[in-house]
């Protein structure tokens, strides 16, 4: 009922739907995430609140991470520019522990 009013104020056309696949997956990725968090809460029901709410937290992440993957949300040039990302801070970490002598592993046998 209200999709139906906001596509009438908008003058939404069917072609415009299209433009709403991500917002949809989005959605979809949410959703599932929440699904998931809720039956994770459910076994830590004798769990105190605040391990509950971190516990909740890191499942909704990694079930809305997996989802967004799965649905393919992101773009090949999103995903192409989050692993130069992910490639440039391992190479700060790596060149930080190379520079930084606290840093370094020590093996003594």
């Amino acid at each position: 009922m209200i999709a139906a009013r906001v596509k009438k104020i908008l003058g939404l056309t069917r072609r415009d739907l299209s433009l709403l696949k991500g917002f949809g997956k989005v959605a979809l990725a949410s959703a599932v995430a929440g699904a998931v968090t809720f039956a994770g809460r459910a076994m830590l029901s004798e769990t105190r609140p605040f391990p509950a709410f971190v516990v909740c937290g890191g499942i909704f992440s990694l079930a809305y991470l997996a989802g967004i993957l799965l649905f393919r949300v992101f773009t090949r040039q999103e995903r192409e520019a989050a692993h130069r990302q992910f490639i440039r801070i391992g190479r700060a970490i790596s060149s930080r522990r190379a520079t930084d002598p606290s840093l370094q592993m020590h093996s003594e046998i």
